[in-house]
């Protein structure tokens, strides 16, 4: 077996209900969100390790581990869950009534030199956050006046105010580092308006890389001040990265792209509380050439979704955006296009997207006119669950036109090999005199829930829907699709196999 080493810790200890090793060495458990609470552990990755999880108290906890192809391996017993872990795939525990607990495998990134030219090393810090976030910007500053280079937060935690990021700069969180937003409003404010812990503004080839956390206080900010605050905002940026980092906590939308360009976003970990307003996961807004990639999201709105909003008065498609090998988990939509359609939104995909316990699943929101086209959901596999709280919730699919500012248009839209069990039915609609169309489902499987039934699919003001090649499934018996699934006043524009 592989060695595997526990991952330092800037936070005390908290009282975890679950207990967790790793080829037998403890690992610490962390928090994540905290109104709703949920817990998470990371450890270093060199090889296939066992792992055992233990709750605290619940000895006689059911345990489910997501996503669900990892499950069929664990072996339950005396009150322990174990499990081999062999790649960097995060795994999502649950033991009975317990909160949800994230394992993250970590492989072991090289930090920067602290002594090199290139690098501002920064140490934490115990006093205000107002002087530790002057200490920061002053480095940031500094760099980028000098051409580029990295500003190092070093291992200890780090509170601050928002930072502004440059080009050329790469703000760099150590494995053990906690950049820690105060949940003070006016701490967040920025340019143009903006509330955030950190503003990418205008900036070319800025970076944000490694292992430690951001933390933007978002119970504080919306329960104790009842305001919103991002944790990054990027404005018209070129070549931006973000890497590594886990986002815990957002006040609001966790990254906001608006008119970016040439963006990546990989191996990114966001914790977002169930019980706070508008914590998406990430909006790439009138921006293109977008990639977020091996990505594990919980939130508590929207996991990824693609708009075209309009803010800071910029008018832009957006475009050649990607989503791809990415597990999501949220109360609201876990793939998404729209609401905000100002502008067009074209050429989008999302591959190989894991959607576990989550509310809906893949969606087309527009209500303010433009063109929707060339969308893409490939190969995504997803289990949701119905929430009585949360309106629509249990839907594998929804396609919709309505009018708030604006009668748009929807085309060249493509489901291919989506997996679906939900418990509720899917549906495609328009309230504008324009119909839905041009809307193909291909080689997709829809599997019955533990009662045997599959949710029917509703079509009203709709034409040219097709259904190719796809298939249910109930107690592991596929069988071909058929018409008998399909509802609604426009069932007679729903063609199965070309009849």
């Amino acid at each position: 077996m592989g060695q595997r080493i526990a991952f330092p810790i800037a936070e005390d200890a908290v009282d975890s209900p679950y207990a967790v090793t790793v080829n037998g060495q403890s690992i610490p458990v962390e928090q994540g969100t905290r109104i709703q609470a949920t817990y998470f552990a990371r450890f270093w990755a060199s090889g296939p390790s066992v792992i055992t999880v233990r709750p605290t108290a619940d000895t006689q906890a059911s345990f489910s581990l997501r996503p669900d192809r990892y499950s069929a391996d664990a072996k339950i017993e005396a009150g322990t869950i174990t499990f081999q872990v062999a790649d960097n795939t995060p795994r999502i525990l649950k033991a009975g009534g317990l909160p949800y607990l994230f394992l993250f495998p970590e492989p072991r990134l090289r930090a920067p030199d602290p002594s090199a030219s290139q690098v501002i090393a920064i140490p934490p810090h115990s006093g205000s956050a107002a002087q530790h976030a002057r200490r920061i910007q002053f480095a940031i500053d500094r760099m980028s006046t000098a051409g580029g280079g990295t500003v190092y937060l070093q291992p200890g935690i780090h509170p601050s105010q928002v930072i502004h990021l440059k080009s050329h700069v790469t703000l760099y969180l150590a494995a053990g580092t906690v950049l820690q937003g105060t949940g003070s409003p006016t701490d967040y404010e920025a340019a143009h308006g903006r509330r955030t812990l950190i503003l990418v503004d205008h900036a070319e080839d800025a970076a944000i890389r490694g292992q430690g956390i951001i933390d933007g206080a978002g119970h504080i900010l919306q329960k104790e001040h009842d305001a919103k605050g991002h944790i990054i905002d990027a404005l018209s940026c070129r070549r931006l990265k973000i890497e590594d980092v886990l986002l815990r906590d957002p006040g609001a939308w966790t990254v906001h792209l608006i008119g970016c360009r040439d963006v990546v976003i990989s191996r990114v970990k966001i914790l977002g509380d169930w019980m706070l307003a508008n914590t998406d996961g990430v909006d790439p807004d009138m921006s293109e050439n977008v990639l977020i990639e091996d990505c594990c999201i919980y939130s508590g709105d929207d996991a990824l979704v693609v708009k075209a909003t309009g803010r800071l008065g910029l008018k832009r498609a957006s475009h050649h955006i990607t989503a791809r090998n990415c597990i999501v988990m949220t109360r609201k939509t876990s793939c998404k296009i729209g609401t905000e359609s100002r502008y067009d939104i074209h050429d989008v995909l999302f591959e190989n997207i894991e959607i576990v316990d989550s509310s809906r699943g893949c969606a087309l929101w527009m209500r303010d006119g433009a063109t929707y086209s060339d969308i893409t959901f490939r190969n995504i596999r997803m289990n949701l669950m119905r929430l009585p709280e949360e309106k629509w919730s249990g839907e594998a699919y929804r396609v919709s036109i309505q009018e708030r500012d604006g009668q748009g248009k929807m085309r060249n839209i493509l489901f291919d090999q989506v997996q679906a069990q939900s418990p509720h039915r899917s549906i495609l609609f328009s309230k504008i005199p324009r119909p839905v169309r041009g809307i193909t489902f291909k080689n997709c499987l829809w599997r019955a829930g533990v009662d045997g039934t599959i949710p029917h699919i509703e079509v009203d003001n709709a034409e040219a829907i097709s259904f190719i090649g796809c298939s249910v499934e109930r107690e592991g018996i596929r069988q071909p699709f058929t018409k008998r699934l399909v509802q609604g006043p426009s069932r007679r524009a729903v063609r199965v196999n070309g009849k």
